[in-house]
């Protein structure tokens, strides 16, 4: 009788859910269900307090362009432990399932869906990804695993995941990754592994991740990147080591469209290979080595403590070159005589008083330059001349005499060159000039 007794309750428990789930799908075929303060308790559901049909949110996550409008179950800000296997036996088709806040601690080892494409898990409080969690969700694409506190992913945790594009694992608690966690996941395009507490990149990382597109690994404790961690990958587009102690980087065999390190500790980079974009931001880099140095294209040192352009010399093929704020930097008429095919140069903020005449003679190809907020009076017009291009310039901010001023915007008017107006600022013998403050 007990256990007749105790058979009648899971079977009650078990209608109760597909009771809910079914009442969920007649709105599902009609549009997307927003189900929020939703409890599941061993499997049963409590109170529902409400349900909202939902858009959704990009201040969440940017998402529009991958939900179907008739394959999505919402659950956020409810209390979901472990997730009921019981959604996918209701839910063959689903393939869009997104549990958030919900304070989910665990991952059944038996999730199995063969249409299920989309799993966002975020902001909940898993602390370990297990091995083979994963295996049974065949044609899962897109998994976001972020803001979680996840401190341990398991070697095979994501085994037999053929067709995953997407995994987002920012924001936790992550070490170390061993060199056979992405070997079974062969069609990766974006991997997200900021805001964690890994310090290194070990060979054999992406051997197999021919296709990786994007990888971010930025603040991290990251001190070493072994050299042949991308000798497999076709072409990695972005490479983000932002916020991160590594001081030298080495890199071999390589073909990168564009690497960013934003407040680094990078003071050597030396590559085989092919990179197309460098952005230092606040990093205190110090030597360039590239094999193929005509291949670098946009270059942008802001905020890098220069004194001048020796370390760049050999990057004559650059196109877009970024100084600014670089106060130390000294600037001469020989400066930029190798950057023949530049077409756009910024030195705001670089405390720059002056512009040698000849400074711009080999720039023929320049359309864009950026010249504000430093400390320049004047400016001889055979200086701007050679840029026979150039068709922005930007001058504000700095403390120009309204006489050069008044040339200078004259001739941008006859050459149809626009720039962009500033603010009047009331000063002693001030004058608001087309636009440009200036003194008289």
């Amino acid at each position: 009788m007990k256990n007749f007794n105790i058979n009648i309750k899971k079977i009650f428990k078990l209608i109760n859910l597909l009771i809910f789930l079914l009442f969920i799908t007649i709105i599902i075929e009609k549009n997307e269900i927003y189900c929020k303060k939703i409890q599941i308790e061993d499997y049963c559901l409590g109170p529902i307090c409400e349900y909202l049909f939902w858009k959704p949110d990009q201040d969440e996550v940017n998402i529009d362009k991958i939900f179907d409008s008739k394959k999505l179950l919402y659950f956020k800000n409810s209390i979901i432990p472990k997730i009921p296997i019981e959604l996918f036996n209701v839910y063959p088709d689903l393939k869009q399932l997104s549990i958030s806040n919900a304070y989910v601690e665990e991952l059944p080892d038996n999730l199995t869906s063969n249409n299920l494409e989309f799993l966002y898990l975020s902001n909940n409080k898993l602390k370990s990804i297990e091995n083979n969690v994963f295996k049974s969700l065949p044609n899962l694409k897109y998994l976001w695993l972020s803001n979680n506190q996840i401190e341990k992913i398991n070697e095979f945790a994501f085994d037999d995941m053929d067709n995953l594009l997407f995994l987002e694992l920012s924001n936790n608690e992550i070490t170390e990754l061993s060199d056979l966690l992405f070997q079974n996941i062969p069609k990766l395009t974006s991997l997200f592994l900021s805001k964690n507490k890994i310090t290194t990149l070990q060979e054999g990382l992406f051997d197999n991740n021919t296709n990786l597109y994007q990888l971010n690994i930025d603040n991290n404790n990251i001190l070493t990147i072994d050299e042949n961690i991308f000798k497999e990958v076709k072409n990695l587009n972005v490479l983000d080591i932002s916020f991160n102690p590594i001081k030298t980087l080495n890199l071999i065999s390589v073909n990168i469209e564009k690497f960013i390190s934003d407040s680094s500790s990078l003071v050597k980079l030396n590559v085989v290979g092919i990179i197309k974009q460098l952005h230092f931001i606040k990093t205190p880099i110090k030597k360039i080595k590239l094999n193929e140095p005509a291949t670098l294209q946009t270059l942008t040192l802001n905020e890098c403590f220069l004194k001048d352009l020796k370390m760049i010399g050999r990057f004559i093929n650059l196109k877009v070159l970024n100084l600014s704020s670089n106060p130390s930097i000294t600037l001469d008429k020989d400066s930029f005589k190798q950057f023949k095919y530049l077409e756009g140069l910024s030195l705001q903020y670089c405390n720059l008083n002056q512009l040698e005449t000849g400074i711009f003679d080999n720039l023929a190809d320049l359309k864009y330059l950026d010249i504000s907020h430093n400390l320049i009076e004047e400016i001889n017009l055979n200086t701007i001349r050679p840029m026979r291009n150039l068709n922005n310039i930007s001058i504000s901010g700095n403390s120009w005499n309204c006489c050069s001023l008044k040339s200078l915007i004259q001739y941008c008017q006859l050459r149809s060159i626009t720039y962009k107006e500033e603010p009047r600022i009331e000063q002693p013998q001030g004058v608001h000039f087309a636009g440009i403050n200036c003194i008289v």
